[in-house]
């Protein structure tokens, strides 16, 4: 579900109010962002604790976004990022949580199938987003 969010709002970047550019340049900065601080925070706080809270922020902001892209394009824009910058988090911290989890002589196993759902994912999220265009004609 992580991989599914994070491709969303990364591919659905480009289609947010304002200049495009701008806005990947905004989107791959919060990106970068949310890497450096997962780095410094995850020294100090439990890796269950930040996936846990960056997946309740992003799914808050992702939920919201829809009633404030009514009155405000920025203001559904800020939130996207904010999206973003909680996938980023989510997304870094599975790599480094899911290993864990898992006893020694599973871990590669693990780690490989858990990666390679996500990839499949990845390949599969534009066919989720633009689905329902095709159903509409």
């Amino acid at each position: 579900m992580t991989s599914l969010i994070y491709y969303a709002i990364v591919l659905n970047s480009n289609s947010l109010i304002g200049n495009r550019f701008l806005n990947c340049f905004v989107s791959a900065c919060t990106e970068v962002v949310a890497l450096t601080l997962c780095y410094f925070i995850s020294e100090k706080v439990e890796h269950r604790h930040i996936f846990i809270w960056s997946i309740a922020i992003g799914g808050i902001a992702i939920a919201i976004t829809p009633f404030i892209a009514e009155s405000s394009g920025i203001g559904a824009t800020v939130i996207t990022m904010i999206a973003r910058f909680c996938a980023s988090i989510s997304f870094y911290i599975l790599y480094v949580y899911v290993p864990v989890l898992f006893p020694t002589t599973m871990r590669n196993s693990a780690t490989g199938l858990s990666t390679s759902i996500s990839r499949l994912v990845g390949i599969l999220t534009p066919l989720v987003m633009h689905g329902g265009e095709s159903l509409k004609s």
